[in-house]
C-alpha cells in the first residue's frame, strides 16, 4: 500500500510530528528522571539532556513556527507542555543556559514578537526632529491571539529560579533587552483629545481596554515580581546590590523614553495621554522593594531627583482623568474614556497600578521642591 505525502506540511503539524517521533525518547527520560532512588531524585540522564539541547537549540525556529501557525492555541499548547516540564527543574534549566544562550534567544523572540505588533504615533508634533514612538498596537493579530504567552511563560519560568535570574540581572545586554519590551507597552492605547474622531487613534477603532490593561499586567507583572521575589534579605550585599543595578535599569529607560518623546517637564502634548505607563510604574515598585524590604536609603538609589521631576507628570494625568471621569465630566462616547478608566480599575491587580502611580507622587512632594510639585500639578 502506497502512501502519498503532501510536499507542504503545516507547522503545526510539523511540530506534531517530531515532537510523536521523539515521544519515547522523551518518555523514557522523563520516567527515568523522577524515579526516586534512596530518597534522591536523578535529573543527569544523558537523554533528558539530550532532548532538552535539541529543544533549546530549536527553540527560535518553535517561536517562528507558532507566530505564523494556523491554528496558534493547540500549537502553543504543544510547545508549553513541552517547555514547562524542562525549564521547571531548576539544575536542568539552569544547564541549558549556562551551555546555551537560551536566555538571550528568549529574550530575542519575545522581543521580536512585538517589534512585529508596533506601531508609529506622534506624541510630540512641536518637535518634528523627532522620531514618532514605536508603541504595540493591541489590536494587532499577534496581540489579539497572544502570541507572546508561551515565550513570557517560559522566561517568567526560568526567572523562577534564583541562579538563572542573577544571570539577568548581572548582564548588562539581557537587562538592556528586558526593559526594551517592558518599554514596547510604554503609552499603548493612547487617546488622543485633539482629533475629532476615532481615525485619528492608533488602528482607527476604539481600543479593546480589557486587554491592554490585562496584556501589560500578564507580560511585565510576572517577571518583575519575579526578579524582586529573590531579593528579600537586606543583610545580603548582592540583594543589595542586585536591586540597585534594576533600580538604575529602570531609572535609564524611564529617561531614555523622556528623551525620545522630548519631554523635558514642559508637557506639550497634554491633550495626549495613556493609562499605560510601565516604565514609570516599575521603577516605582523597585524604589518602594528598595526601600521598604532592603532598607536601603532613597538618596543611593536616586542620586539626583531629576527624574521624579519628569516622572510625576504623565501619573498625574491619569489620576487627573480618574477624578474627573468620577464626577461625571467625561461622558462623550468620542472617546469612551469612562470604559478606559473602568477597565483600569477594576481588572485584577488594577489598584495596585493606581498605588505605583500615587507612590511616584507621594515620591516627588516629599523629595522635590514645593514650587516644582505645585507647578506640575496645575499644568
Amino acid at each position: 500500500m502506497s502512501v502519498s505525502y503532501s510536499p507542504f506540511i503545516p507547522p503545526q503539524d510539523a511540530f506534531t510530528r517530531s515532537f510523536v517521533c521523539h515521544y519515547g525518547r522523551m518518555s523514557d527520560a522523563f520516567t527515568r528522571s523522577f524515579v526516586c532512588h534512596y530518597g534522591r531524585t536523578h535529573h543527569s540522564y544523558p537523554s533528558q539532556d539530550a532532548f532538552t539541547r535539541s529543544f533549546v537549540c530549536h527553540y527560535g525556529r518553535i517561536c517562528h513556527m507558532l507566530n505564523n501557525s494556523s491554528d496558534f492555541v493547540s500549537a502553543s499548547h504543544r510547545a508549553v507542555h513541552v517547555s514547562v516540564q524542562l525549564f521547571s527543574d531548576q539544575k536542568l534549566a539552569l544547564r541549558m543556559v549556562q551551555d546555551y544562550p537560551l536566555l538571550d534567544v528568549l529574550v530575542v523572540c519575545i522581543q521580536r514578537i512585538f517589534e512585529q505588533a508596533q506601531v508609529d504615533f506622534k506624541l510630540n508634533e512641536m518637535d518634528p526632529s523627532l522620531a514618532p514612538l514605536r508603541i504595540v498596537d493591541i489590536r494587532h493579530r499577534i496581540m489579539r491571539k497572544q502570541c507572546f504567552w508561551p515565550f513570557v511563560s517560559d522566561l517568567n519560568n526560568l526567572l523562577g529560579h534564583r541562579p538563572i535570574a542573577t544571570m539577568l540581572i548581572s548582564n548588562l545586554w539581557l537587562r538592556n533587552q528586558f526593559f526594551s519590551y517592558i518599554a514596547a507597552y510604554q503609552f499603548m492605547n493612547p487617546v488622543d483629545r485633539r482629533v475629532q474622531s476615532y481615525e485619528g487613534h492608533v488602528g482607527g477603532e476604539e481600543p479593546p481596554y480589557l486587554s491592554g490593561v490585562s496584556c501589560e499586567l500578564e507580560v511585565i507583572s510576572i517577571g518583575v515580581w519575579n526578579l524582586l521575589g529573590h531579593l528579600d534579605d537586606p543583610h545580603d550585599e548582592q540583594c543589595v546590590s542586585h536591586m540597585m543595578v534594576l533600580v538604575d535599569c529602570a531609572r535609564k529607560a524611564l529617561l531614555d523614553w523622556f528623551k525620545k518623546i522630548g519631554f523635558s517637564g514642559v508637557d506639550t502634548a497634554a491633550e495626549v495621554l495613556s493609562f499605560h505607563l510601565p516604565l514609570h510604574r516599575v521603577l516605582a515598585l523597585y524604589l518602594s522593594h528598595a526601600t521598604r524590604v532592603l532598607r536601603i536609603p532613597l538618596a543611593r538609589l536616586v542620586p539626583s531627583f531629576e527624574v521624579l521631576s519628569l516622572a510625576i507628570a504623565h501619573p498625574l494625568k491619569v489620576q487627573l482623568i480618574y477624578q474627573e471621569t468620577l464626577i461625571g465630566l467625561h461622558k462623550s462616547p468620542l472617546f469612551d474614556i469612562p470604559n478606559q478608566v473602568s477597565a483600569f480599575i477594576h481588572i485584577t491587580m488594577g489598584h495596585i497600578t493606581i498605588c505605583t502611580d500615587l507612590y511616584i507622587l507621594q515620591l516627588a512632594a516629599a523629595h522635590l521642591r514645593p514650587q516644582a510639585v505645585v507647578m506640575a500639578t496645575l499644568h
